[in-house]
């Protein structure tokens, strides 16, 4: 650099008054933004975790056998609040990354597909912890009650023609059912009732019915039963 446009330069910096902002704020800017990320990142996986968590308590898994009936269902019970509420925590996350400058050179799209992945396997370790079913336990005993309103929705959703309990009673075109919530539902099978794997149904066994309940009656579209290795369900919502 020559002298002469070293000069310049100093002359310029005097007459526009521009001064050096000190380095500490250079490092706290760093450290917030590093500190964002981590929090962002934290909310991300707790957020996967828990949707997962939610969809395997609620038996969504159990209803593909149903064909279209059965994917509707899945539809309507999945926790889309969750999953929009995650989708916009990754979309920050991304924001985030991209003002650090080794991700200036890679496009959006692979970075952002490489944030979902990590956020992806980061939740499914996550959920092996078993976090969630403790304080789903803690929850059900009132213990923590600023989240009763995130895990209300684990089990079967009440009121979308999907229902699961255990079998009390067979008769000749009708069984008695105790829902997970305790209550007792009569379910009607006609020549149309879909089972997916065969009506040979046992007194104790659990099962899911499709069809919507009125007055304690199901006329059921569908029903199958659910094996020990199966068996999504948690304990009854007491909370409910």
């Amino acid at each position: 650099m020559s002298t002469e446009y070293t000069e310049e330069l100093i002359e310029k910096i005097k007459k526009e008054g521009i001064k050096m902002k000190p380095k500490f704020r250079f490092v706290l800017k760093m450290l917030l933004m590093v500190l964002g990320i981590l929090i962002t990142i934290l909310f991300a996986v707790y957020l996967v975790s828990l949707i997962s968590f939610i969809s395997k308590g609620s038996g969504l898994g159990l209803l593909p056998p149903f064909g279209l009936r059965g994917f509707g269902l899945i539809l309507i019970g999945l926790p889309w609040l969750l999953i929009g509420l995650s989708g916009a925590s990754i979309l920050i996350l991304q924001i985030l990354v991209k003002k650090f400058s080794f991700s200036y050179r890679e496009p959006v799209l692979y970075s952002l597909i490489g944030i979902i992945i990590f956020v992806l396997f980061g939740g499914m370790a996550f959920g092996k912890v078993g976090l969630h079913e403790r304080l789903l336990d803690r929850v059900e005993r009132e213990e923590i009650p600023i989240l009763r309103e995130v895990y209300r929705s684990y089990g079967p959703p009440i009121g979308a023609g999907f229902n699961a309990g255990t079998l009390l009673e067979i008769g000749e075109k009708d069984l008695l059912v105790e829902t997970i919530n305790g209550d007792e539902i009569r379910v009607q099978i006609t020549d149309d009732t879909h089972l997916p794997f065969g009506g040979d149904f046992e007194v104790g066994q659990e099962i899911v019915v499709v069809g919507k309940a009125e007055n304690g009656l199901i006329k059921a579209f569908g029903i199958r039963g659910v094996s020990e290795a199966e068996r999504p369900f948690g304990p009854k919502r007491r909370f409910r």
